[in-house]
This record gives structure tokens, sequence and C-alpha cells, in this order.
């Protein structure tokens, strides 16, 4: 099924240890987000990212109002839980 997302995208050269650092905060995540968190962290790039996801199908403009408010919502969540964070870095 389709669906929306909300990605922490990491580039640097020290994406992979701040990952590590954020993604071994997993539950911790999780309990913030009350979502289930993923993550990859492909070995041949320098990039690493976690999201959260929600199935919706945002093929169906009368959908739509439910992803802005799921998307406006989880943005603003991923600001409060992850600005503090990143910053300690």
């Amino acid at each position: 099924m389709p669906g929306i997302q909300v990605e922490l995208v990491m580039k640097s050269d020290e994406a992979k240890t701040h990952f590590k650092l954020l993604a071994a905060r997993h539950a911790e995540l999780e309990k913030a987000f009350g979502l289930p968190v993923y993550e990859h962290n492909g070995e041949k790039v320098m990039s690493a990212k976690l999201w959260v996801r929600h199935e919706l199908d945002f093929l169906d403009h009368s959908k739509w109002p439910e992803c802005f408010d799921w998307l406006g919502r989880y943005v603003w969540r991923f600001t409060e839980v992850f600005a503090p964070m990143i910053k300690k870095l």
C-alpha cells in the first residue's frame, strides 16, 4: 500500500557515527513518536536515515487532509525530538 513518511537524513563525513548514536536510542525514539522507527544505514553510501511511516493511499485526493495533518504533526514532532539530540552530537 502506498504511504507517506517523515525522514531524518544525515549526509556528512560523520553521518555513520551520528546515526549509530541516534539508533542506539531506538526504543526511546519509538516511545516519543508512538510509531515504529525505521532505519537505513547503507554500507556503501555516506548517508543514513531514520523515518516514521503512515500507510495511506495519498493518491486518493479525499485522503489529502489526513495526509497533511499527519505530515504536519510528525514534521513538528521530529523537530521536537531530534533537535536537542542533534545539538549534542
